[in-house]
């Protein structure tokens, strides 16, 4: 539109984040996780793997803003409250996630981030401004809001950032007549006033370290309200298939018919790309953990394994393989699909609809395993 002001928006990510740096980009988080599961701190840490692979500044905040330790992971996915689950009192990290929503309405800069939360890359140096989409991304955190059954929400916005009063008077005015009470407060430093508490609504790192429980709002109001927008996916570099590295990765896929259909979902980072639920591996996990994890995280579904049905492998080039092991599973707790940030859409399939979506080496494994009388 005429006049738009896009928040975070920087011409040369275009080349910055295109196809062939994304996959310079995940070898470099892949560098950068295994020095920080060796106890490397961040900052020399990032220092070497940018210096390592000359990657630009922006291209080295995003991956420094990206990744984190398997520690760090495996403590935030145990904080993290399911989408389902209802919070009565919330307290939110008001700049971040206005700051991350306003950025993906303005089309700039957004990416998936390996503990499923998306962020931004724009910076407000001390000066924050009301721009039209500001608004929008108002109106859509207080849907959510409403959505998770709030009642008492208070939001803390940092006072010495400029603006920030005017962006106070904001809320107010739009959250005046909403189901929730929202207290809107101008501090020194939100961050202080969210650590170590429970119920709080931010993507900053260093919070969710330290948070009894958080919610993951920016990335599923991006997934379900502003669905054009497809954040930049760094979220899972062992996944990537241009990742030379030599290794052999095991990936659990469960099949979990009712009624001759099974589920399927497409995922975000490559549309047009359906499967079956489920995920990698994890270091300590075993087969049943991962498929039970993967369900929960990525359908919200409560499942477990029954049998396995086939195990079949995947080299996506010459030094990257997958081990894919796909089980009979079935519900142990009643529920309905919540889609989380890595899947665009689901559906329950019949044979004809699988056999038309699905890709080539699922159909190929469901062949020479005689498995689609699964969904009869």
């Amino acid at each position: 539109m005429s006049g738009e002001v896009r928040r975070g928006f920087v011409p040369t990510d275009a080349a910055d984040f295109d196809e062939p740096k994304l996959a310079l980009l995940r070898r470099a988080e892949d560098d950068l996780r295994s020095l920080l599961d060796r106890g490397y701190p961040m900052e020399s840490a990032a220092s070497l793997v940018g210096n390592h692979h000359q990657l630009t500044a922006r291209q080295r905040l995003a991956v420094v803003r990206a990744t984190a330790s398997h520690q760090q992971l495996a403590e935030r996915r145990v904080r993290l409250l399911p989408e389902e689950a209802a919070s009565r009192d919330v307290l939110i990290d008001g700049l971040n996630v206005i700051i991350t929503l306003e950025t993906a309405l303005s089309r700039s800069t957004v990416f998936r981030c390996m503990d499923g939360t998306v962020r931004d890359l724009a910076a407000v140096r001390g000066s924050y401004r009301i721009i039209e989409h500001t608004h929008t991304a108002i109106r859509l955190l207080g849907d959510y809001l409403e959505q998770i059954g709030a009642a008492r929400v208070t939001i803390y916005l940092d006072a010495p950032v400029s603006n920030t009063g005017r962006l106070k008077t904001l809320l107010a005015t739009y959250y005046e007549h909403r189901r929730f009470a929202a207290d809107i407060e101008l501090v020194p430093d939100a961050d202080a006033m969210l650590r170590g508490k429970a119920h709080i609504i931010t993507s900053d790192g260093v919070l969710l370290d330290e948070c009894q429980s958080w919610r993951n709002a920016a990335a599923e109001i991006i997934a379900k309200r502003i669905r054009e927008v497809r954040p930049i996916p760094l979220d899972e570099p062992a996944r990537c298939p241009d990742a030379a590295d030599g290794r052999i990765y095991v990936a659990v896929k469960g099949i979990l018919a009712e009624d001759g259909r099974a589920l399927i979902a497409e995922r975000a980072d490559r549309p047009g790309w359906w499967e079956f639920p489920g995920g990698t591996m994890e270091f300590g996990e075993n087969t049943a953990q991962t498929l039970v994890r993967e369900f929960r995280e990525e359908m919200g579904l409560c499942v477990e394994p029954v049998r396995l049905l086939c195990e079949y492998t995947v080299r996506l080039n010459p030094a990257y393989q997958i081990v894919v092991m796909t089980y009979l599973c079935r519900q142990t707790e009643a529920g309905t699909v919540r889609l989380s940030s890595e899947h665009l859409a689901y559906q329950w399939a019949d044979r004809d609809t699988m056999r038309a979506l699905l890709i080539k080496d699922i159909r190929d494994a469901l062949d020479r395993n005689e498995l689609w009388d699964i969904v009869s």
